[in-house]
């Protein structure tokens, strides 16, 4: 595979963070050569954001489960 050209790859990367499936789109029509090198970018970049949301959405469990765990109970409260 060739070196893509930095100010290209610094292209992909942007639409890639963005998730913008229409520019993607739009490049992969003007640098066919490039189009997979686009879809695995965009790929890539939605797993990341996607682990990194499930991570966040855990520790925010997590947290929420001690803080609950260490508030102090009151007689005959339920916690659920």
């Amino acid at each position: 595979m060739s070196r893509i050209p930095s100010d290209v790859d610094n292209t992909i990367w942007q639409i890639a963070e963005r998730g913008d499936h229409q520019a993607a789109q739009d490049f992969s029509d003007k640098f066919p050569a490039l189009a997979q090198a686009m879809n695995d970018r965009m790929r890539m970049v939605s797993g990341m954001k996607g682990s990194a949301a499930r991570r966040s959405r855990q520790a925010n469990a997590t947290h929420s489960a001690a803080d609950a765990a260490k508030r102090p109970t009151m007689v005959g409260e339920v916690h659920g």
